[in-house]
């Protein structure tokens, strides 16, 4: 049913959210995994009106779960699952999509499960750390500046962002982590640089040397012109 193109899934989407509330209030710990597993493995990456609809579904199944099922052995698949399609959520491109995951974190289960309590924190920014940082520092929409002098003389990191809601969401979510996660968090980020440091670089060389065709294609023409300007005269 979830992989209905989005004219279909339109059509008996509130159909089919009742009815996945009415199986996870018999029995959350069977169901609850089964559909959020199938949201993942048929999630529409390409298509931004049917994720949001998904996203609402996901938000209903996350409801219905209690924290000390998330804790169950049988859940830790669904967990690492979870956390990797939040982060590709977060990760797109589509706004509508992107603020949608960032309001996931209303739910309590993310709240208390990985902030507040910080039992599943490390588990998630394995999985999230790179789409949260990439939409609080370097989105495209972003415009930061550093809070404060004072941050600035201590060389922090936190930017204010303006004019962005996904990097304003993205932002007070990566450093609630990083109050409650600081070594976890550090590490996380030094990978991340070392991983942009290498990508720009990259970028930067393969420019270089496109420009360098460009140029030599450039002198050949000019070439060609100067030989018929002297054939010409002839």
């Amino acid at each position: 049913m979830h992989c209905a193109s989005i004219g279909v899934l339109k059509s008996y989407h509130s159909q089919l959210r009742k009815l996945v509330a009415l199986f996870m209030d018999k029995d959350a710990c069977l169901v609850g995994p089964i559909i959020i597993k199938r949201l993942r493995k048929f999630w529409p990456h390409q298509c931004g009106p049917k994720q949001c609809l998904l996203i609402m579904e996901l938000e209903e199944v996350l409801e219905h779960i209690e924290m000390d099922m998330w804790e169950q052995p049988a859940f830790d698949e669904t967990r690492k699952c979870l956390f990797k399609l939040i982060a590709s959520i977060i990760n797109s491109e589509h706004f509508q999509v992107c603020e949608k995951g960032l309001k996931l974190w209303d739910n309590k289960f993310l709240t208390d499960g990985c902030l507040n309590f910080q039992r599943f924190g490390e588990e998630f920014l394995e999985a999230g750390f790179t789409a949260l940082y990439f939409k609080s520092h370097e989105h495209w929409q972003n415009n930061s500046k550093l809070k404060s002098d004072k941050l600035k003389d201590n060389k922090s990191d936190k930017k204010e962002i303006s004019n962005c809601k996904v990097g304003e969401a993205s932002l007070k979510i990566l450093y609630n982590y990083k109050r409650c996660h600081m070594e976890v968090y550090e590490v996380h980020k030094t990978a991340y640089s070392k991983r942009r440091k290498a990508l720009k670089k990259e970028q930067q060389h393969n420019n270089f040397f496109v420009l360098d065709e460009r140029w030599a294609e450039v002198e050949r023409l000019a070439k060609e012109n100067r030989l018929r300007g002297a054939e010409a005269v002839v």
